[in-house]
């Protein structure tokens, strides 16, 4: 690890406006969906696609080699459809524990 990536590690443990941003637009929202994916993927690039398909992303952050993007609840069984089809890797759970396998139709995603 270099000098540049812990003196980086250090400042984000002082980073209170990113988890109380991500909060407060939670709240906007109506509730929202956190999907810890593999920073690997590209967080700005993993948001722009989600924008593109007209859905909200906020709280984007990386925290312990864990990247975090929030979604409206209503939208994450499909942002993480959206997400499967782009090879996105999660580490974490499905959105509702079902997952995209659990929904029956297509439109089940998009409810």
């Amino acid at each position: 690890m270099d000098a540049l990536e812990r003196l980086l590690r250090v400042a984000a443990a002082f980073d209170w406006v990113t988890p109380v941003s991500a909060l407060a637009l939670d709240l906007w929202h109506g509730g929202g969906y956190t999907f810890f994916l593999d920073p690997s993927c590209g967080g700005h690039e993993t948001a722009s696609y989600l924008r593109g398909w007209g859905i909200a992303v906020w709280g984007l952050m990386v925290v312990n080699d864990v990247l975090l993007l929030t979604v409206p609840t209503r939208r994450a069984r499909f942002a993480e459809f959206l997400l499967m089809r782009a090879g996105v890797l999660g580490v974490g759970g499905t959105a509702d524990g079902q997952g995209v396998r659990g929904a029956s139709r297509l439109w089940d995603l998009l409810e």
